[in-house]
């Protein structure tokens, strides 16, 4: 009997087990909204005829209910298709998602290597977002696409807000970092982060309220960057104190809190011990920085060991990093899963060489087709199929 790993929490799930959840939500034994699951409008299982929600049914069959469930729609789907069911999304049966289809083979075949590979990591992350997507029509591609999507909440619009709060109920998993990475630089001659351009308290303030506005629309689908300082223990365990009341309502309103795991005078799990000790354990999520104040593979895998976290994001690392599978081998054997972003728009656009990368090469070629919404369509022509 074919068996997969669904990377949530170390279960195992097979065929058999899925049809044992599907029978149950059938003869009304089991209630996807008694899991803390929304019914869902974009992806859904096909089986017998009829249509079930493909996240709730995958988490279901995991025993997990919503705010422990971390897949995201690109990781959902690949498990339930692997097991043989058939996933289909509701979109792609309106004309006009039926046409970005066909303008989409017309780029890939217009240019080449626009499609983005899927990652091949072992174990594979729960979620991994494209981070960088602020823009409404990037949003919209990305998603259309079957991608997470990864904004930083101070570079987004109000349009782009109301763009993200239009994936409710579409299972694609929605992550939004605060921005706090462009308030320190690096000085080499210190040894040490300067900070350039500091968040104020009204700032923070203001970011906590578009985080409460996006969790009352996303529930279970948002995951959001608790406030913090870039290599700074001291004062990360100050915001996280101040903001405490405002970070449990976001969990009662079934986002996910991800709070800094910041390197310094503490070790990573005592850090982690004083987080604790702030605003109580387990409800929130550790968040490693592996970028500015990088953590290593081996600090990822020594607080893993340590601190046993039902799941750990990992904040810039990408699916293409060169150090992505060292970072994934820390939670091999283990129980815990873990999700990445990185900003996907980046690296994939541009020219180098007078040669377009993949993201402005579909531009260009969406332009000469005459697209009217290029970012769209270039965003779905890149991810569109990849995540099969």
């Amino acid at each position: 009997m074919a068996t997969t790993h669904s990377i949530l929490r170390g279960r195992k799930v097979t065929r058999q087990d899925v049809l044992d959840t599907l029978e149950h939500i059938d003869a009304g034994l089991c209630d996807p909204a008694s899991y803390g699951y929304r019914p869902a409008r974009r992806w859904h299982v096909r089986h017998n005829g009829r249509s079930y929600p493909s996240k709730a049914v995958l988490g279901i069959t995991c025993r997990l209910h919503s705010e422990e469930f971390f897949g995201g729609v690109a990781e959902t789907t690949r498990v339930l298709e692997a097991l043989g069911f058939e996933l289909r999304c509701a979109d792609f049966q309106s004309k006009p998602a039926l046409e970005l289809v066909e303008i989409s083979k017309q780029i890939q075949g217009a240019i080449e290597r626009v499609v983005e590979e899927p990652w091949k990591l072992e174990p594979a992350p729960a979620a991994y977002f494209a981070s960088g997507s602020n823009r409404p029509a990037e949003i919209r591609g990305l998603a259309l696409a079957g991608a997470d999507i990864g904004v930083v909440v101070t570079e987004l619009s109000t349009v782009a807000i109301e763009e993200l709060k239009t994936l409710a109920g579409t299972d694609v998993a929605v992550f939004v970092d605060s921005g706090a990475f462009s308030e320190v630089k690096w000085n080499d001659t210190r040894g040490a982060f300067d900070v350039v351009k500091p968040i104020s308290d009204k700032r923070w303030e203001l970011i906590m309220n578009v985080y409460e506005e996006l969790a009352v629309a996303l529930g279970d689908q948002l995951s959001v960057v608790a406030p913090d300082r870039v290599g700074n223990q001291r004062l990360t365990l100050a915001l996280i104190a101040r903001h405490a009341g405002q970070l449990m309502k976001l969990r009662e309103l079934g986002a996910k809190v991800l709070v800094p795991i910041q390197k310094g005078e503490l070790s990573q799990a005592q850090f982690g011990a004083a987080i604790n000790g702030r605003i109580g354990p387990r409800w929130w999520i550790p968040a490693m920085p592996c970028k500015k104040a990088a953590t290593t593979p081996a600090e990822v895998a020594r607080y893993v060991e340590v601190m046993a976290p039902r799941h750990v994001h990992l904040l810039g690392v990408g699916i293409r990093n060169r150090k992505a599978q060292a970072y994934a081998d820390a939670f091999a054997g283990t129980e815990t899963s873990f999700s990445m972003d990185s900003c996907w728009i980046a690296a994939n656009a541009g020219r180098s060489e007078a040669k377009p990368r993949r993201f402005t090469a579909a531009r260009d070629a969406a332009a000469k087709l005459g697209g009217t919404a290029l970012s769209t369509i270039a965003m779905f022509s890149c991810f569109a199929g990849a995540l099969s």
